[in-house]
């Protein structure tokens, strides 16, 4: 178990299609006036060398081409968008617009367009970051292998913190900017200062939408994040800076109704 997946992993809901193209300035969403930036268009590079795109397939050259549709970048979800407490419109949806991963340290950073249940659209960032503090604490269960063909079941339980939050603007909407700390409970036994990682998360209250179907469209939540552990931390933090400085969330055209 990873602490990166509950980091990312935030909500119940996730993009229909895969969610953008790459072009020679950036990466463009496909439904969304969304663009990444290239920090160095002539390497393709939206942070710096040893950060790496991940959830799209890389040629020789390192240029990315289809999405990853395996595990952990797609899954099968619904999601109560009518407000009747009934799942809706279950289908493979990608989790990532976009996910780099450091070659070195294994650190991630991400881009997530989020859309909300009906009942979420009118909550605020704050009580939206909570559901993350508290989907992230938990027992996770993994396997170590024991020999050749037997496997135990292990368990670790993990308990999160917001260690700051500030409320602020990106691209002209309402943001909230969260560092947040991830600790195994059970190493904190051995070592009271133990963190298992650190992220930060940038919450957006877009003017987004997305159609979910001919009738029904829901109010998306831009989700932009780092993680790391937390020896690595400030080195991931300074890249994350530099990369929220590429992303542009305009507005969306008068005339289009999603």
């Amino acid at each position: 178990m990873r602490s990166a997946l509950a980091f990312t992993v935030v909500f119940a809901a996730g993009c229909a299609t895969a969610t953008g193209t790459f072009q020679p300035d950036g990466f463009h969403h496909n439904d969304l006036p969304v663009v990444v930036r290239y920090h160095d268009p002539s390497s393709s590079r939206f942070v710096g060398p040893d950060w790496r795109i991940d959830n799209f397939m890389l040629d020789e050259d390192g240029k990315p081409g289809e999405a990853k549709s395996a595990q952990g970048y797609v899954e099968n979800r619904a999601i109560d968008y009518l407000g009747d407490g009934q799942p809706y419109g279950q289908r493979n949806v990608y989790i990532y617009d976009l996910k780099l991963v450091n070659r070195r340290t294994d650190a991630t950073m991400w881009l997530q367009e989020i859309p909300l249940p009906m009942h979420d659209k009118d909550r605020s960032l704050q009580a939206l970051l909570d559901d993350l503090v508290e989907s992230i604490s938990g027992t996770g269960f993994y396997t170590v292998r024991v020999g050749y063909d037997r496997s135990k079941v292990r368990a670790k339980t993990f308990g999160a913190r917001i260690v700051q939050s500030t409320p602020g603007l990106f691209s002209k909407f309402t943001s909230l900017d969260a560092t947040i700390e991830v600790v195994n409970l059970d190493q904190l036994k051995v070592d009271p200062s133990a963190k298992a990682a650190v992220g930060r998360v940038v919450l957006v209250r877009t003017a987004y939408t997305q159609a979910v179907d001919s009738y029904v469209s829901a109010s998306i939540v831009t989700v932009l994040g780092c993680e790391s552990k937390a020896r690595d931390f400030e080195s991931t933090n300074a890249d994350f800076a530099r990369f929220l400085t590429s992303v542009q969330l305009g507005a969306m055209p008068a005339n289009v109704d999603r």
